[in-house]
């Protein structure tokens, strides 16, 4: 009997595999690990008055808030505790929409003006800036600018590559990844079969077909959730139930539906509700107007304690307030 007992976890082991998907996921649907639904609470971080963001970052100890505006696309920097305003760049970023990241404690900041992309880092909260042209747009020419990009999401991989999903207001640059393996400074693109990415996990990218419209897997044949391992070269399709939206800093998987929050955490889903009608969490979505693709996509960011943070508004879509929760 004694020369069996060492089967058993190798068994189980083995058992527990085979109903693991690709991306981590019962292939059960139904099956998996019971939900657990957990109310939260949100404390509001009104912006300065007659400010409306269109895009947000938050800096690691959550003292400052960096994000741009409807109005002139600028780049503003606000200090939470002594709720003070400076804006930070604002000489190239008067044309197209400017966006804000913040990875692993640095500051990313995509500027558009005068025909040239700017693509620029700063390591102390915007005190410091160094800027990196991209390139020049040239009409008719192969692109290596970022064209009026109409996406908020920048990645960097686990070998400290940067990849920003090219998804454009150019209906003919949809299938464009920018790739920069030298911090920024430097950018080179190649062709990806899909283009809407909305969350990276170590080095697995996921997206959806940027071709559907409407709300997250309606539209289209070929929509719905896919993942990449290799930076979008090749995509195989997801089973998770829900779609992610974001990364938190412990690496787990978190969604976003109206008045709804999702967390996978391992194998298992917890689902965020709270009382009232906002902030609203958006779904994916994908509009066409005009022949042009423009994304919906909540913009959620962590501190490195952490806390969610949404951008949001009291009467849906983006607006003039961001909410502040932990999802425990």
């Amino acid at each position: 009997m004694n020369k069996y007992r060492f089967l058993v976890p190798v068994f189980l082991l083995f058992l527990l595999t085979s109903c693991m998907s690709d991306d981590g996921q019962s292939q059960d649907g139904d099956d998996q690990v019971a939900e657990e639904i957990k109310k939260i609470t949100w404390e509001e971080i009104p912006l300065p008055e007659g400010k409306t963001a269109v895009n947000f970052a938050v800096s690691n100890d959550g003292r400052y808030l960096f994000y741009t505006t409807i109005s002139n696309n600028y780049i503003y920097r606000y200090d939470v505790v002594e709720k003070k305003e400076i804006k930070l760049y604002g000489d190239l970023s008067t044309m197209g929409a400017s966006f804000v990241h913040v990875l692993d404690g640095k500051l990313y900041m995509i500027t558009y003006h005068d025909n040239k992309s700017y693509f620029s880092v700063s390591e102390d909260n915007g005190n410091t800036i160094t800027r990196n042209l991209v390139a020049t747009f040239v009409p008719f020419a192969p692109q290596t600018a970022f064209v009026r990009a109409d996406f908020n999401r920048l990645f960097r991989m686990n070998d400290g590559t940067l990849l920003f999903p090219h998804f454009t207001n150019s209906t003919s640059q949809v299938n464009e990844i920018s790739i920069s393996t030298d911090g920024g400074k430097t950018w080179t693109k190649k062709n990806s079969g899909i283009v809407f990415i909305h969350a990276s996990q170590g080095n697995r990218l996921f997206a959806t077909p940027g071709n559907w419209q409407g709300d997250f897997g309606i539209g289209a044949s070929g929509g719905g959730l896919h993942y990449s391992d290799n930076k979008g070269d090749t995509w195989t399709k997801s089973d998770l139930k829900y779609s992610p939206q974001a990364v938190d800093r412990e690496g787990n998987l978190i969604g976003a539906d109206n008045s709804q929050l999702q967390r996978l955490k391992g194998n298992k889903w917890t689902i965020y509700e709270w009382d009232g009608n906002f902030p609203f969490a958006e779904k994916l979505s994908n509009v066409s107007s005009g022949g042009t693709v423009t994304q919906r996509i909540s913009d959620i960011e962590f501190d490195q304690s952490n806390n969610l943070y949404l951008l949001s508004s009291k009467t849906g879509g983006q607006g003039s307030a961001i909410y502040k929760t932990k999802l425990n």
